[in-house]
């Protein structure tokens, strides 16, 4: 599977809830759904979690990825600890995710490259999805210059996505001028990357994106906090049919030339 842009969602638990968004993807297109479901050390361990409205259990996970050309099936997983041993435990977190997973999201501050590049050995069809989130991005003083340079120089040959991701499912609403201004950067030094972003965007904050897409037609987009009526609850499926039906308008109102 090449690098297909994606409009995904967060916080997915059961099957029917991707079966449900998934129908509403257009049958013969390069905009997939990103079906994204929470794993993280602590679930891979069968430790209690107090976001349990985030992770589903672990057993669970390889049965909401099914195949279809409409979807990328990716595995968020998150952790802080024994990061010394991330090989083992992206290894452990991949065969939860089972024969239907497409694609790992690193919800890890500037993840260990060794790390990565031993994955990829293994698992060579599975796609990296390295996010830049809020700790990541304060590390570099959200300089979009050492972004751009840790990318291209550190991890660029063994991810295929970057994910700019300020909010990190708070559902902080995004900045277009730094994001276009740190996309450009990527660009620059790592031309192969794709590129996602996140923050904020919901089925009534999608104008947040208007700029980023009239200039990257291409970009891809998650969302999670503003898909739930309030923060503690699960995600409400229809404010994401919603989110997915609008977007799914603007990726065919940005145009047919799509060269990002």
């Amino acid at each position: 599977m090449v690098a297909k842009q994606y409009v995904s969602i967060t916080d997915f638990f059961m099957v029917d809830q991707a079966r449900q968004m998934r129908d509403l993807m257009l049958r013969s297109s390069e905009l997939v759904l990103g079906v994204g479901v929470m794993a993280s050390w602590k679930t891979i361990k069968g430790l209690p979690t107090k976001w349990i409205n985030s992770f589903p259990p672990i057993q669970t996970v390889a049965g909401i990825f099914e195949p279809d050309s409409r979807v990328f099936n990716v595995l968020h997983y998150a952790s802080d600890v024994e990061l010394d041993r991330l090989f083992e435990q992206l290894v452990v977190a991949t065969l939860f995710g089972g024969a239907n997973m497409e694609g790992l999201q690193l919800d890890i501050e500037w993840p260990d490259v060794e790390a990565l590049k031993l994955y990829k050995k293994y698992f060579p069809r599975v796609k990296i999805v390295l996010q830049v989130g809020p700790k990541a991005l304060e590390t570099v003083n959200h300089s979009a210059k050492e972004i751009a340079r840790r990318v291209a120089e550190e991890y660029a040959p063994y991810i295929d996505y970057v994910l700019l991701d300020g909010s990190g499912g708070r559902g902080i609403p995004m900045e277009a001028g730094p994001l276009l201004e740190k996309i450009a950067a990527i660009k620059e030094r790592a031309p192969g990357l794709a590129i996602a972003v996140a923050g904020g965007l919901g089925p009534n904050t999608l104008d947040l994106l208007e700029p980023i897409l009239a200039v990257y037609p291409n970009i891809s987009i998650d969302a999670q906090g503003k898909l739930r009526k309030d923060k503690t609850d699960r995600v409400d499926w229809d404010m994401a049919g919603g989110y997915v039906k609008k977007f799914v308008d603007m990726w065919w109102q940005a145009g047919a030339s799509r060269d990002v």
